[in-house]
Formats: structure tokens, C-alpha cells, sequence
């Protein structure tokens, strides 16, 4: 998804924090001078940044995602730089179950153990579920291991080429405005 917009970041949530999203502060060394360096989400305005393994991140940084999602803004008051900074970004993020594998008996939030908060912030919740299958665990292997071959032998997975992807985003976000039925809202 990352490499359909013009802008766009691909991070680790283990990997990431507050600080690496939003903004930091530091001093020039030629100059003297405090300048305020963007982070992920500032630097991809009118972009998309993806983050995955959402679940590993610390609390902190994901609270700093509330405000961007919220207002597509990001305030700092950091030293003597106080400001407002768009961060007009798409937030595409991916999270593990807890126990490694989705439990269907649970809630979204008791499989994910992310707090109902964070999860409201999100217009879109999709679950990708891998149900445990030897032939389609094999045929997947395989292709993944064909992927690091400079002539992969096995092609079985069809994917759409990116111009077509990438009309059929545009067509979407001008034409198309879903809703969310009563049913899929009782159970976020």
C-alpha cells in the first residue's frame, strides 16, 4: 500500500516512537540554533504512513496518533518552537492477536488487547484471518521463497498491476462513501 501514494513512510511499531512519528527538537551544529525536525506522520502529509506491528508499540506513541487522526493536525510545544503542523495522512496500521492467533470467541479488542480509543480512531477495521491449511501454507511458502529468486519458477499468486490499483483508488475515493452497518458497530 505504501508505494501507492507520492508520499509515504513504512515503519515498524516496535521499531517506532513518539518521537520518530511527531517531531524532535535538536540543535544545528553549524549554527547554534534549535530547528524542529518532522517526523513520520508530518512527513507524509496528503501521503499514506503504514505501521506494522502496531500491537508491539509503546503507549506513548500510539497516544500521539489520537490528535493526528482525529484533526489531521500535530501540535508541539517543544523548547522555545511552538506550533501546528499538518499531518494529512492515511493511517494504515497492522496488529498481531496476543496469543498469535485470532481467537473467534473474542472481541476484536480482548484479541488485539489494544484500548477501545485507539481502536475508535480508526474509520476501517479489517481482520485477515489465516486459518491453518497444509496445501495453502505450502503454496504460500513456496511463493515466498520464489520471491528472492531473480526468476521466481512458481507465479500462482495474481497480482494487479499497480496503475489499475491505483485508478481504482482514485475512482473509489471520489465515488464511493461507505457506512457502516448497525450489526459491525455493536461489536467495535
Amino acid at each position: 500500500m505504501h508505494k501507492l501514494a507520492p508520499r509515504d513512510i513504512y515503519t515498524s511499531g516496535c521499531g517506532s516512537s513518539a518521537v520518530g512519528l511527531t517531531t524532535y527538537v535538536s540543535k544545528d551544529p553549524e549554527t547554534g540554533e534549535i530547528v524542529r525536525e518532522s517526523g513520520a506522520l508530518v512527513l507524509t502529509d496528503r501521503g499514506i504512513c503504514c505501521i506494522n506491528e502496531f500491537d508491539r508499540m509503546s503507549n506513548n506513541a500510539r497516544s500521539m496518533l489520537h490528535e493526528v487522526m482525529e484533526q489531521q493536525t500535530l501540535s508541539i510545544a517543544k523548547v522555545r518552537i511552538i506550533s501546528s503542523l499538518n499531518a494529512r495522512t492515511l493511517v494504515l496500521v497492522c496488529a498481531n492477536p496476543t496469543s498469535s492467533r485470532y481467537n473467534p470467541r473474542l472481541s476484536v479488542i480482548d484479541n488485539i488487547q489494544l484500548s477501545p480509543i485507539s481502536l475508535s480512531k480508526f474509520d476501517l477495521i479489517y481482520l485477515v484471518l489465516d486459518k491453518a491449511d497444509e496445501q495453502t501454507d505450502q503454496c504460500l511458502g513456496r511463493n515466498l521463497v520464489a520471491l528472492h529468486y531473480d526468476e521466481p519458477e512458481d507465479k500462482t499468486l495474481d497480482v494487479s498491476d499497480l496503475p489499475t490499483l491505483t485508478s481504482y483508488i482514485t475512482y473509489a475515493r471520489q465515488h464511493m462513501h461507505p457506512k457502516i452497518s448497525d450489526e459491525a458497530a455493536k461489536e467495535f
